[in-house]
């Protein structure tokens, strides 16, 4: 409940959905998009959403209880950049949501990063200084016609995961913020 006195931030927001469902939940969230025709469709729609790059975030550090990025590190030029930056907006105690695909295989053409599995986004995660709380694999939640063609055009396996992780109150860096 502390944390929701926190903003929260979405990476790869695309049309807000996310950012939306976080607002229904409480929490004060802003999305941040690259795309933006995608930025555009989410401000129509009334859903607070920025155009942004998640290499380098706008947020002040140790400002947000809760970042979500959901299908969006595959698309990131630097995935290690990216969790970095996580870490260092996030406040102490503060959780970021990652959801991945897992692609054993080749990877989707439209994807600048393969996670073959969770090894790399854990890694990155702890090496930023972040904990990890949980890790969860499920098949994707893609809409059953687009997966059914996605993977039949391919041999691609239609997995998903799931990573929670945690700045710690202890000892992480929020010099210089009224976090200090």
């Amino acid at each position: 409940r502390e944390l929701k006195r926190t903003p929260a931030l979405e990476l790869g927001a695309r049309t807000g959905w996310g950012t939306e469902r976080m607002r229904h939940y409480g929490w004060n969230s802003t999305g941040l998009e690259l795309v933006k025709k995608s930025a555009a469709f989410a401000k129509m729609k009334g859903r607070n959403v920025v155009i942004g790059d998640m290499h380098q975030l706008s947020q002040s550090a140790c400002t947000q209880g809760f970042v979500f990025s959901r299908h969006s590190l595959e698309h990131s030029l630097d995935h290690r950049r990216v969790i970095r930056e996580i870490a260092r907006v996030l406040v102490r105690g503060g959780v970021a949501a990652i959801v991945i695909p897992i692609e054993p295989q080749n990877h989707h053409p439209l994807h600048t990063q393969a996670f073959q599995n969770d090894c790399l986004l854990v890694r990155a995660l702890v090496e930023s200084g972040l904990h990890v709380l949980s890790t969860e694999s499920m098949h994707s939640r893609m809409a059953p016609p687009v997966l059914e063609r996605f993977l039949a055009s391919s041999s691609r396996h239609g997995y998903e995961q799931r990573v929670l992780a945690y700045k710690p109150t202890v000892g992480s860096a929020c010099a210089g913020t009224s976090e200090g």
